[in-house]
């Protein structure tokens, strides 16, 4: 007999429900010692990582991958980033595309650990990370030219790719079921 080794999802909640209220104790108690972001965020980070184990460890529940990472990428992100708020000369202004890489990036862990290998995750993700890459280029002043000559650029950049896709997703289909058949003898 296999050992379910999760906690069933009422348990689970109600779990949930009593580290929130103990949190809220605590605040009330322990008034300045206490800052509720970082709280905030370990509530988002315990949750995230049970949502990305779960994902991992369950076929059925892979597209809990998905807020897992994003939501765990960027909790740890903000608490690193508070804990040194003082040390580093960016504010978060500066940072915030940061965000947008982490979704890209739950987008390929999801790609890589489905079954289906769909193009409508990993594009978005690639995307999301690209355009998350160069927006920390802009707000960092890494790039001094305007974003509007940027997007002059990769409007049309975008098009010629979906056109280059368009025509070639036939073949490039035809070839990974070729070299799938070919792989399994």
């Amino acid at each position: 007999m296999k050992k379910n080794i999760f906690l069933s999802t009422r348990k689970l909640i109600g779990f949930y429900v009593l580290l929130f209220g103990l949190i809220i104790l605590f605040k009330i108690i322990f008034l300045k010692e206490f800052k509720i972001q970082y709280i905030f965020l370990m509530i988002i980070f315990i949750i995230s990582l049970d949502l990305t184990i779960r994902g991992f460890i369950k076929k059925k529940r892979r597209k809990l991958l998905i807020p897992g990472t994003f939501f765990l990428l960027s909790s740890i992100f903000f608490i690193i980033y508070f804990t040194l708020k003082e040390l580093i000369n960016y504010s978060i202004i500066h940072w915030w595309p940061i965000i947008g890489i982490f979704g890209g990036l739950s987008l390929i862990i999801y790609y890589i650990k489905s079954k289906e290998k769909s193009e409508a995750i990993i594009v978005p993700g690639f995307f999301l990370i690209f355009l998350g890459s160069i927006l920390v280029l802009f707000t960092s002043k890494i790039l001094n030219f305007g974003f509007r000559y940027f997007l002059v650029f990769l409007i049309p950049g975008l098009i010629i790719l979906l056109g280059i896709y368009l025509i070639f997703a036939k073949e490039i289909k035809y070839l990974k079921k070729y070299f799938d058949k070919n792989n399994k003898k």
